[in-house]
Parts: structure tokens; C-alpha cells; sequence
């Protein structure tokens, strides 16, 4: 939560220390985004208000209180104090890009809405590509949609469904708004070939639509995820998804987003599978700390799980030092996991070369669940193609005859170019094999595994 907007934070160095951290990535060929926040300031040490009152408005309320007025009277500098910020941060900082948060709370009536504006501004600001993310969790294109087809320009939005079908899948979860989503093979297959889940049907936990109809928007500008900050940090204890499943099957979780065309986002530790923690901590005045705490404790009550005042009291304190230090990474788990963190490589690896993948493209890519446990990806690029086979379950035998998704692709030449079962992967060791032609192929998959086929036709 910012407060001085404009001022890195001293607990992480001074103004110099990122400009040379940017400047040393940029040396390694890595650009450097940064996440802003424009739908509210923090609770501690935000004086805008002793500045001026048109700085917030009760026309419109956010989760955190009175929204920042970004389209009501005396508006203008408001406006400009977003829009100068972010363009800071890519001129005085050579930030190459920004992720938006939350803007779905940035409540802006105006003819043009603030995000598109800013987005405007901050390219213009500079003759480098700069790169506009948006979280948003209402599922619409226009914050990627070209400004000339009426959309706000930005080149990705996160898409969650992806996040929340998979994880529904793998743990079983159903609190909150995982209500909403069905954790199936087809579900997943569906998000993976169209973007979003949600596209105008009813939200059961709402009660209203989410979502507008994906069209040619491409991969690249769905941001998809199988952990984030939000997803672990806000979860009591902070555990990540490989605390609570398998080895094997998160591998296999792990492949299908780096397989996929859309645009994956890693969360710092989940490519060594870190044994730390990330969770929710903070560093507030002592009262405010209090209130936070116990606000923290009070928003899972709710939870069958939490429903015992004692059991509440059993989540970490964020106020606690041991909160902070206990969620950092360690990086002797890059070892200790080398086998996850070897496939973390080589798929990545795989995005940056092979001639297929390199290619985000959605009208290149198909996707189908072949059974409850198993998911087909299939991509293309001129004559080389490339199918992915995920079994999240029991070792299976599937017959192309009996899989019409499978029959279309070419009847010999396949190669395995990556299978998660392997040793080097700290897999079972099983193989994946695809004996027979044509339609009286047999392909055989390990248990909890994915595997890549390589094939030109």
C-alpha cells in the first residue's frame, strides 16, 4: 500500500540502487517491470488529504473506502499525479514496463478512462517498448482491445480463471469464489484454448454475469498463473500449490503453463518449488498493527475450518518479524529440488527456441480434455508440430481410434522431446511411449506425468 508514490522504498535502498538494479538487468537481457497501484493508498502515511480534498471522492467507494477522484470535480491533478507517477518510473528509472493493480476498483466515469489514458502517456513518454499490464477481475477485452476498435490498448490482462479451474482441480478447493468454478479437465481445456473461463454466464456466487466474449484477442495478452502473491499470501498459513499436493503432479501442472500460448507468470520460488512460505505480513504503527491483525484473523471466520475462535488465533501475526523472515526465499532449495527446477529450465528454454513454441498464437493452439485426467494441447506452426499429453492421474493407455482430437495429427515421425516422468526431472522414471500408426496408435503415459511429442506433417 504507497503512500509517497513517487519515492522508492528505503527499507529496499535508495533512488540510485534501482536505477542500478534496472540498468545490471538490462545487462543480463531482462526487463524490469513494475507493479503500481492508482486504486488506493495505504492506511499509514498517506497525507493527500492535508493537501487538498479533491484527491478522494464519495461519489464512488472502493474496498478500501472513498475512491481517488478520478473523474469528479477539480479532477484534472488527480489525474495527472497517476499518470506523472507511472511515467517516472519509466523515464527517471528506465522501468520497462507496468503491472496495474486491482484496476477493475479504479472506478472513472470519464469519457476516457484513466487506464487508458495513462497507458497513452507512459508510451509516449518514451521512444522504448513499454509494456501495460492490467489485473483485472471482471474478464473484459476492452482493457486489451486496440483504442481503435474502442478498447484501452494495454497488452495483457491477468486471466484467473486459469488459476482457479487448476487449483479447484488439484486441491479440491471450494471456499469463496472457488465456488464458482467447476476444477474439471474440460474446463481447463476450454480456458486454455479461448483465454477466460468466464465470458458473460452467471458467477453462482454472485449471482451476476462476469465477463466479456473473447474474440481475436491474442494469447499473449492473457496472463495466466498457477500461484501468485495474492493466491498464496491471502490463503492463512501461506502455503504455496506444491505444499499441498504431489511432486508429480504439480510438474505436470507446471508443464501445461509453460506449454500453453498464453503469456505465464512465475511466482518468485515456484520454479525450484521453494519450502518456504509467502505469507501476509506487515509493519504498521502498533495500533493500526493491532486492528490489521485482528481484521486478518475476523476475514477467515467464515471457513469451516476457522470457525473455532482458537484455531483463528493460530494464524501468523502479520504484525510479527517472524512472518516477514520466515517467507523468504532459501535459496539452497534450487538444490535440494534440482529436478523441478531443471524442467522450470528446459521449458522456458523451449518458449525462447523451439520453432513452434516461440510462437504465441491462439488460432495455433487446440486443447481437450481426452478423459478426467488427462488434458491434449495440441500447437502448430507451419509444418512442425507439437502435442502436449498431461495425465494428472493413474498410468493410462490411450487409443487414437478412440480420440478424435488425437486422429488428425500425423500417423508417424513422433519424437518425445520432454517427459516430466523423467530422473533428470526427480520423476518416477517411467517412460512415455507411442507404439502402432495411425489410428491404431497406442500411446502410453506414466502416472502424474506430461509429455511433449514432437512431430512435422
Amino acid at each position: 500500500d504507497g503512500v509517497n508514490l513517487f519515492a522508492p522504498s528505503p527499507n529496499y535502498g535508495r533512488p540510485d540502487d534501482l536505477r542500478h538494479f534496472v540498468d545490471a538487468a538490462h545487462a543480463q537481457g531482462l526487463g524490469v517491470l513494475l507493479d503500481v497501484v492508482y486504486n488506493h493508498l495505504g492506511p499509514d502515511g498517506n497525507y493527500l488529504r492535508a493537501f487538498a480534498s479533491d484527491y478522494f471522492t464519495d461519489r464512488h467507494t472502493t474496498p478500501w473506502g472513498d475512491a481517488l477522484n478520478y473523474d469528479g470535480p477539480h479532477n484534472h491533478w488527480v489525474r495527472q499525479f497517476a499518470i506523472q507517477n507511472a511515467v517516472s518510473w519509466i523515464t527517471e528509472f528506465h522501468i520497462d514496463g507496468l503491472r496495474l493493480d486491482a484496476t477493475d476498483t479504479i472506478i472513472d466515469d470519464s469519457p476516457t478512462h484513466i487506464v487508458a489514458e495513462l497507458t497513452e502517456r507512459v508510451r509516449r513518454a518514451t521512444k522504448r517498448g513499454v509494456v501495460v499490464i492490467a489485473e483485472d477481475a471482471r474478464n473484459d477485452v476492452r482493457r486489451i482491445q486496440p483504442v481503435r476498435q474502442g478498447g484501452e490498448g494495454l497488452d495483457a490482462v491477468w486471466a484467473d480463471d486459469f488459476h482457479h479451474e487448476t487449483r479447484v482441480y488439484l486441491t479440491g478447493a471450494r471456499e469463496n469464489y472457488y465456488a464458482d468454478f467447476q476444477g474439471t479437465t474440460s474446463e481447463m481445456a476450454r480456458t486454455i484454448e479461448q483465454g477466460f473461463g468466464y465470458q458473460g454466464a452467471r458467477s453462482p456466487s454472485t449471482g451476476k454475469e462476469r465477463g466479456t466474449k473473447v474474440t481475436s484477442e491474442p494469447a499473449h495478452a492473457f496472463v495466466f498463473c498457477i500461484q501468485n502473491h495474492d493466491q498464496i499470501g491471502n490463503r492463512p498459513f501461506g502455503e504455496r500449490l506444491h505444499h499441498e499436493i504431489d511432486a508429480a503432479r504439480y510438474a505436470t501442472a507446471s508443464a501445461v503453463l509453460l506449454f500453453v500460448p498464453e503469456t505465464p507468470l512465475l511466482f518468485m520460488g515456484q520454479e525450484f518449488a521453494a519450502t518456504t512460505p509467502f505469507l501476509y505480513f506487515t509493519d504498521h504503527e502498533p495500533e493500526l498493527g493491532q486492528m490489521v491483525t485482528q481484521g486478518r484473523r475476523t476475514e477467515f471466520a467464515g471457513f469451516r475450518v476457522f470457525s473455532d475462535v482458537k484455531l483463528r488465533d493460530s494464524i501468523p501475526d502479520p504484525q510479527l518479524e517472524s512472518s516477514f523472515t520466515g517467507s523468504k526465499l532459501k535459496y539452497r532449495d534450487r538444490s535440494i529440488n534440482a529436478g523441478i527446477y531443471r524442467l522450470y529450465r528446459t521449458l522456458i528454454a523451449l518458449r525462447r527456441t523451439d520453432a513452434v513454441l516461440i510462437h504465441n498464437d491462439r488460432t495455433h493452439a487446440r486443447a481437450e480434455a481426452l478423459s478426467a485426467q488427462v488434458i491434449a494441447i495440441h500447437r502448430w506452426w507451419g509444418p512442425e508440430q507439437r502435442l502436449m499429453l498431461a495425465n494428472f492421474g493413474a498410468a493410462t493407455q490411450i487409443q487414437v481410434s478412440d480420440a478424435p482430437f488425437l486422429a488428425r495429427l500425423p500417423a508417424q515421425g513422433w519424437r518425445i522431446v520432454l517427459n516430466t516422468a523423467s530422473r533428470s526431472h526427480d520423476g518416477s522414471g517411467e517412460r512415455a511411449r507411442a507404439t502402432g500408426r495411425g489410428a491404431s496408435r497406442t500411446i502410453s503415459l506414466p502416472a502424474r506425468s506430461a509429455t511433449i511429442f514432437r512431430f512435422t506433417g
